[in-house]
């Protein structure tokens, strides 16, 4: 009423607030830009810090800079652009989660670009093509609906049994084709049988492929996107030829088993899969086919890789932590005996196999710097100024290596997560909190991957003993974006005649 009286012209009363406000907001932007940047190594002219990014195990040499020298907010400039190395769950949380409005989009590389992988929510900029087909995702893979895939996921468990009974030397090809079978059945009705599965053979040049370029700097054209408009003959321009080839690759894994289940449905042969659901769904209008072919070619691409790596650490940690496989097996012989196999209805009554599978997610974590954000605006964290279109990478792996958070860091012990013979996390920071990712960007698919992971986990060790078959090496993995563990050699032992007549038994069916 005073403002009222003072200024009796509603219009004048909207020009003095609207002045005030903007006012405030000038301040604040030149206070900000006046902040700090966050610490880090010395920057040279032009190049930046870039000399002091580490180029293998990156994530090692970033956890030891934050805990000897520079916080958890670490800044490193590129030729230009800035980079930000999160290092500690808190910081994560604070920018990703809380500020999700602000942190939610990807760096755009050209290369993948070049590549022709835009179809990708993964990779996908933050707006309102990912926001279509992140939702239409999630109504085929949230924990409400991922039960009805529990029958086909252990049907490509017990299949990938008795491939290890009858050929234990190619246990990395089984478990590999045990995941791409039960996603590629569940998303497109396909009964993929073995790694030569033209289908298997695409997704997976592919995916190696995406490996290699989505590695921040990997490409120059991602530094100067210029080069992108150069011919392709000139010196130097490989990555064009590169990029051309891969892109058939990726093009082709979301493209043919879409087009397949098309014919199928037409020829009333196809069987009931997400895709036929989706292409009732466009054929009456509900959804653009573009969106859905995008969503069906990401649920095999986003986690045929990761999968498989997490199921191959689960073998090298069984050979170097023979104690725990042991404590799994009398788990499992308690609770389920000899004459079956586990189900998912004993998913309660395992709280020790349900821990492995936690350790498993924080030991060898596939995405050991996470995957990248950005910025849409300038932001403020701890009295630092954060630029706009920041890259901004969590180091995951150093975060779930603390040993504040978990002792014995690089010991395989499920009992972190264990209270009172039952599952806990309350006293533990449940690493599936870092490993899938942080704020809207987080990993929609872990419900079917963690389900996944159960079943293997809880099989193969009811059924097989895992022994090292071969020289002991120290458990190591790839310095990569998506890494896996360095090549080893194990063997597959039945654990007795009743195991062995058993995998043959389920496998039949």
């Amino acid at each position: 009423m005073a403002l009222l009286a003072i200024f009796p012209d509603n219009r004048v009363l909207v020009a003095v607030t609207s002045s005030f406000v903007i006012y405030i907001l000038v301040r604040k932007i030149r206070a900000r830009k006046q902040l700090p940047l966050p610490p880090g190594p010395n920057r040279l002219p032009i190049i930046g810090s870039v000399h002091n990014i580490p180029s293998e195990y990156p994530w090692i040499a970033f956890k030891e800079m934050a805990d000897e020298q520079y916080g958890d907010v670490m800044y490193f400039e590129a030729l230009g652009k800035p980079l930000i190395i999160l290092s500690s769950a808190q910081a994560a949380k604070d920018l990703l989660d809380r500020r999700s409005s602000n942190y939610s989009t990807r760096p755009q590389m050209i290369m993948l670009k070049l590549m022709g992988f835009q179809w990708s929510m993964s990779t996908m900029a933050y707006g309102d093509m990912w926001s279509k087909r992140r939702k239409l995702f999630n109504q085929h893979f949230s924990p409400a609906v991922i039960h009805k895939y529990q029958d086909l996921q252990l049907q490509s468990t017990h299949r990938m049994l008795l491939s290890l009974l009858i050929n234990p030397d190619h246990f990395e090809e089984h478990v590999r084709c045990n995941f791409g079978s039960s996603i590629m059945k569940a998303v497109y009705g396909i009964d993929v049988k073995s790694m030569n599965d033209p289908y298997i053979h695409t997704a997976e040049q592919g995916l190696t492929a995406l490996a290699e370029a989505a590695m921040p700097g990997r490409f120059w054209v991602d530094v100067f996107p210029w080069l992108m408009y150069v011919p392709s003959w000139f010196p130097g321009l490989e990555f064009k030829n590169w990029a051309a080839k891969a892109s058939v690759f990726i093009r082709d894994t979301a493209r043919i088993p879409w087009n397949d289940t098309k014919r199928a449905m037409k020829q009333g042969i196809a069987r009931p899969c997400v895709a036929t659901s989706l292409i009732d769904d466009v054929e009456n209008g509900q959804v653009e086919d573009e969106v859905a072919r995008d969503v069906t070619g990401i649920a095999y691409a986003a986690g045929a890789d990761t999968t498989t790596s997490t199921l191959l650490s689960f073998f090298l940690a069984m050979i170097h932590f023979p104690d725990v496989q042991r404590k799994a097996q009398a788990e499992l012989d308690s609770v389920i005996g000899c004459d079956r196999l586990p189900t998912f209805s004993d998913l309660k009554n395992l709280p020790y196999c349900a821990a492995i599978v936690k350790e498993l997610t924080r030991w060898m974590i596939v995405a050991p710097l996470s995957f990248t954000h950005s910025n849409d605006e300038e932001d403020e964290y701890k009295g630092y100024r954060i630029p706009k279109h920041s890259m901004i990478m969590v180091n995951a792996w150093g975060i779930l290596h603390d040993p504040n958070m978990y002792p014995n860091p690089s010991a395989f012990q499920p009992e972190r997560y264990l209270k009172g013979g039952k599952l806990n996390t309350e006293d533990v920071l449940d690493p599936e909190d870092i490993a899938f990712g942080f704020g809207r960007r987080i990993c929609p698919g872990r419900y079917f991957s963690n389900a996944a992971m159960f079943a293997i986990v809880a099989s193969v060790l009811a059924v097989f003993n895992i022994e090292s078959d071969g020289p002991s090496v120290p458990p190591q993995q790839t310095s990569s974006i998506i890494s896996h563990p360095v090549h080893f050699k194990c063997s597959f032992k039945p654990r007795s005649r009743a195991s062995e007549q058993l995998i043959r038994s389920v496998s039949n069916h």
